[in-house]
């Protein structure tokens, strides 16, 4: 893990400074590089030592990609993980800190917010930007899945009372203020997904205090954070509203005394802090 916090050391700069406009997440056996919810880049490490990087054609429709291509070993392949839209590169660790420059970045986000996802994703970004990790919350992942097939979370924080006790999951589910999800089925899947983390809880927690050990390491996390964590057993459930204020304001004067035990929180527009307690 050193060598991996050394070789992604500028990226990891220029996440941290970027206020929520780039994120990174560790997933089982690779690296997501975000902007506006959609992933800019897929990074694995090969068995060669190299790095494998898939970045979808549409992002690199410019200069960038012939520079980016004297990065990487070969130029760039068709076909990753992803598909016949993704180009794969080949970048030595040496090579990452040029690749991922911070002129690559915002050229590949322009293109993004031509191309990329909008809506409730984008949403969910601005609320990762909104909400950076303290010490009694922190959105540690966004966009979950896993090999049960159980469907895709919004976002899994860890949230506690005080320093002084673990942290324990909240699965928060984000809507706008317009989706016809909040009348019918949003309390039906946050209960699901809340169920299925409950379930695997030995595996969820192993597996993001290690998330949350490796981040640190990488300087994800600020100096007052500490090294490692604990999270307990238990597992709650929120909803997150934003736009659309009177829509949203409707939808959730109706939802409330179906649901009593639904913990939803309104924003005033699509940006907001999270309240685990309201």
């Amino acid at each position: 893990m050193p060598e991996i916090a050394e070789n992604f050391e500028d990226l990891i700069k220029i996440v941290n400074n970027s206020h929520g406009k780039y994120d990174f997440q560790l997933r089982e056996d690779y690296s997501n590089v975000y902007h506006r919810g959609s992933s800019l880049a897929k990074v694995g490490r090969l068995k060669s030592g190299e790095y494998s990087v898939e970045i979808h054609h549409k992002y690199l429709q410019s200069a960038v990609l012939d520079e980016m291509n004297r990065c990487s070993e070969g130029g760039p392949h068709g076909e990753g993980a992803g598909g016949q839209d993704y180009l794969r590169f080949r970048v030595q660790p040496v090579h990452l800190a040029q690749f991922f420059q911070l002129a690559h970045l915002d050229d590949m986000a322009c293109k993004i917010r031509q191309w990329g996802k909008k809506g409730e994703v984008v949403y969910e970004q601005n609320l990762m930007a909104d909400n950076p990790p303290n010490e009694t919350l922190i959105l540690i992942d966004r966009q979950i899945t896993d090999h049960s097939d159980f469907g895709k979370m919004d976002i899994l924080a860890l949230a506690r009372d005080s320093v002084d006790e673990p942290f324990h999951f909240l699965v928060i589910e984000v809507k706008l203020g317009n989706n016809p999800e909040l009348r019918n089925d949003v309390d039906e899947q946050l209960t699901r997904y809340v169920n299925h983390v409950a379930i695997y809880i030995e595996d969820y927690g192993e597996n993001y205090q290690e998330n949350y050990r490796q981040k640190k390491i990488m300087g994800l996390f600020g100096v007052a954070m500490p090294d490692e964590i604990r999270i307990d057993h238990r597992v709650r459930g929120m909803v997150v509203v934003g736009g659309y204020p009177d829509q949203a304001k409707n939808a959730t004067d109706k939802l409330r005394p179906r649901y009593p035990d639904l913990v939803v929180q309104v924003m005033e527009g699509l940006h907001g802090t999270i309240n685990p307690d309201v």
